[in-house]
């Protein structure tokens, strides 16, 4: 049987204090994406699903997408992570 010391609840605390605010974070970079974004990130979702995913080298600013949790880099190419598709669902349920 485990102990949970003060110290130990404390940790974690902190840990769930600092994945809430990176993630508030994420969210809030979200919510700024411009149209402009989100047609780039369509654009890597079609290419994605066509079977030629676009590379890092195409997309010169993928880095911020990453930030946003919307892409991800796998062996110097772009694939959409779950949060971009959900993103990219709730733009055409309000388009």
């Amino acid at each position: 049987m485990t102990r949970n010391t003060l110290n130990d609840r404390t940790r974690k605390q902190r840990i769930r204090e600092r994945e809430e605010r990176r993630l508030r974070q994420q969210l809030a970079k979200i919510d700024k994406m411009t149209p402009d974004q989100m047609a780039v990130l369509q654009k890597v979702a079609e290419a994605t699903d066509s079977g030629s995913p676009l590379t890092t080298a195409q997309l010169p600013d993928w880095k911020t997408y990453r930030e946003m949790g919307v892409l991800r880099e796998a062996e110097g190419n772009l694939i959409v992570t779950l949060l971009g598709r959900e993103v990219l669902d709730m733009a055409a349920e309000g388009a």
